[in-house]
């Protein structure tokens, strides 16, 4: 076979970039800044991360203080219901989060296109 054919396959390229990209969004954990980099990234490919990611209490809710858990449920529920479930203690109420949220296409504000 042709290297350059090899070199520039789109398989490889598609790899490549998949790697390059993941890699650029390992930094997110380290940040709650946005980062315009992987903002041009999302916009490119039309990236909706709620295709691709949901918020549960094992994935999200758990990391999270609580008061982000309740700010979460008034924006993708309402205020009614994070009020409701603001006594609970914090797994109850990542696990009550993760059930009030499980089809409304919320994501944290970093993992949003702008």
């Amino acid at each position: 076979s042709d290297w350059s054919s090899d070199v520039c396959s789109s398989d490889l390229l598609l790899e490549l970039l998949a790697f390059c990209t993941a890699h650029a969004f390992g930094h997110v954990q380290l940040t709650d800044k946005r980062v315009p980099m992987l903002d041009a990234v999302a916009e490119a490919v039309n990236l909706d991360m709620a295709d691709w990611w949901q918020p549960t209490a094992d994935s999200y809710f758990a990391a999270v203080p609580k008061t982000r858990i309740l700010t979460a449920l008034t924006e993708a529920v309402s205020a009614e219901v994070a009020t409701s479930v603001a006594g609970m203690k914090k797994a109850e109420l990542a696990k009550s989060a993760e059930n009030h949220m499980r089809s409304s296409r919320w994501l944290p504000e970093l993992m949003r296109q702008k």
